[in-house]
C-alpha cells in the first residue's frame, strides 16, 4: 500500500511541474500574440499615416475616424495635432480640383466611415 501512496504522489508531483510547464507555454503564445498585433498596429498605423500625408481624402477620413467617440479626448487632441501638422503637406500635395473630380474622387460621399477608396471597411 504504501508503494501506491508513493507512486501516486509521484504522478501528482509530475502533474503539477506539467500543469506549470503548460501554463508557461500559454503565457508565452499570450504575449507573442499581444506583440504580434501590437506590432501590425504599427506597421499598418505607419502606412496609413505616410499615405494621408500624399492623399487629402485620407486625411480627412483620418479625421472623421478620429472625431468619433471610440476615440477618446486625450487620444483626439494628440492626433489633431498630427492632423494639423500634415495637413498642410497634404494640401500642397495634392492634385488640382479638376483632376481630383475628373478621377471620381472629388465629392464627398456621405458614407461617414468609408475608407477613401470607397471600398469596404
Amino acid at each position: 500500500m504504501a508503494d501506491a501512496h508513493s507512486k501516486k504522489e509521484k504522478l501528482l508531483a509530475q502533474r503539477q511541474k506539467l500543469d506549470a510547464e503548460i501554463k508557461a507555454i500559454e503565457a508565452k503564445e499570450r504575449s507573442q500574440k499581444r506583440k504580434d498585433d501590437t506590432r501590425r498596429k504599427i506597421i499598418l498605423g505607419g502606412l496609413v499615416m505616410k499615405a494621408a500625408t500624399s492623399e487629402p481624402n485620407i486625411l480627412t477620413w483620418l479625421k472623421t475616424l478620429a472625431s468619433g467617440e471610440s476615440v477618446s479626448g486625450k487620444d483626439r487632441d494628440l492626433l489633431n495635432l498630427w492632423f494639423e501638422e500634415h495637413a498642410s503637406q497634404s494640401a500642397t500635395q495634392a492634385p488640382d480640383a479638376d483632376a481630383s473630380s475628373e478621377a471620381g474622387q472629388g465629392a464627398a460621399t456621405g458614407a461617414e466611415h468609408s475608407p477613401p477608396d470607397g471600398g469596404a471597411g
